[in-house]
């Protein structure tokens, strides 16, 4: 009876404060367990590849054809029982990662039922990694115009070129080392360019409304993609080619392999060290996949220009990679991009010595809009006091897409 209670809004505030505190941690905790089991898996897609590879050599018959891949294929993961028409690749005897293997995604993308794109069937091949145009777009028109030069990385069968060309980027070049994906991409360029025409001709684009903000939808457009045949870690294209470097997903996947290949050398690197090698480490991270990949990327970016990655590496697993000394680049954002229960992470990097453009542009979009906001109320006291002669005309629209 004679305790004092402190007053009822302070034990509010306590008590608010803990669970503020405490959803923070679950969050953190969350956030871990999230990126833990997306490499687990990618780990458990690896198992189950090799084990159909398995399960079809011991039913291959002896006079069956058998195809020789280079070093660290791995065998095609389509059953040659649902698949009568695919010649086997047998694969090497050491556990590489299945996605090192050419010969995979080459008969990934090369099947007849191959999936163009996002698929959402479940138990089905969804050849759009991550997330799709629609999701990833007005992340995406921060760091490019639609009037840049920009390059996909390690394309695949993903309609993410296909959908930026239909949404105005005019300059869009797209590169996968498998030529199954490329040519399948092409005839899927073609289709989508048929469409375009035969819409237009029925008009179905006469009626579109210019937009005033760039982020706003647009008209479909009939730009092309330049699809290549190109190896991500050997690239051929002149240094400072791209305004912006888009990779979604590939990144992943090669850190996937350094990582198998990190456990291959383990022994040989304990044995250098003993020998009294400290660096060996530094040295196979320095050619690893990954660096290799990021080198190029920054090579062919101008200065000023933006590398996007999309991937589920959280910054205690990319940090390291993207602020390599020898990149002459500087991390702009980290940004998560949240799909259904899981989060993927957005890095933006920008190439030294050159002029942020999109910021540019997205600037002077805010000052039109405002000098657009001063004219109309001045439209109106100019309406109220009998109209005055320095009061500026209305800012004119302009349409977005065309930068």
């Amino acid at each position: 009876r004679g305790e004092v209670r402190p007053p009822s809004s302070t034990l509010a505030m306590t008590l608010s404060a803990a669970s503020a505190a405490e959803q923070r941690s679950s969050s953190a905790k969350l956030e871990a367990l999230l990126a833990k089991l997306a490499v687990r898996k990618l780990e458990l897609d690896r198992a189950a590849a090799e084990a159909r590879v398995a399960a079809s050599e011991s039913d291959a018959s002896d006079d069956e054809p058998i195809l020789s891949p280079a070093p660290n294929a791995v065998s095609s993961s389509l059953s040659p029982r649902t698949n009568p028409g695919v010649l086997r690749v047998r694969p090497a005897r050491h556990t590489a990662s299945v996605y090192g293997s050419k010969a995979y995604w080459d008969a990934r993308y090369g099947a007849p039922d191959a999936v163009v794109g996002e698929n959402l069937r479940k138990g089905e091949t969804n050849n759009e990694w991550y997330v799709g145009w629609r999701t990833l777009r007005p992340y995406a028109l921060d760091y490019a115009l639609r009037s840049h030069r920009v390059l996909l990385l390690g394309i695949g069968t993903s309609t993410l070129g296909e959908e930026m060309s239909a949404d105005g980027f005019s300059r869009v070049t797209a590169v996968d080392y498998s030529e199954p994906a490329i040519e399948r991409m092409r005839k899927e360029q073609e289709n989508r360019l048929r469409r375009f025409r035969r819409a237009e001709k029925r008009g179905d684009f006469s009626n579109a409304e210019n937009a005033s903000s760039p982020s706003a939808p647009t008209p479909p457009t009939a730009f092309e993609v330049d699809y290549r045949v190109m190896d991500v870690t050997r690239m051929t294209f002149a240094d400072s080619s791209f305004d912006c470097v888009l990779d979604k997903a590939t990144l992943d996947t090669m850190c996937q392999l350094d990582d198998d290949d990190e456990e291959e050398e383990e022994t040989k690197r304990a044995s250098r060290a003993k020998g009294g090698d400290d660096d060996a480490k530094t040295k196979k991270s320095a050619s690893s996949r990954a660096s290799r990949m990021l080198r190029e990327s920054c090579r062919a970016l101008r200065p000023g220009g933006t590398y996007v990655c999309v991937t589920y590496g959280a910054p205690s697993d990319r940090m390291d990679l993207f602020l390599d000394l020898e990149l002459d680049w500087d991390l702009v954002a980290h940004r998560e991009i949240p799909k259904n229960k899981t989060k993927y992470h957005l890095y933006a990097l920008r190439r030294r010595g050159g002029v942020d453009v999109t910021k540019k542009k997205r600037d002077g979009h805010r000052r039109k809009l405002r000098r657009g906001r001063d004219v109309s109320g001045g439209d109106s006291r100019r309406e109220q006091h009998g109209g005055d002669p320095c009061v500026a005309g209305p800012v004119p629209r302009e349409r977005a897409g065309h930068a």
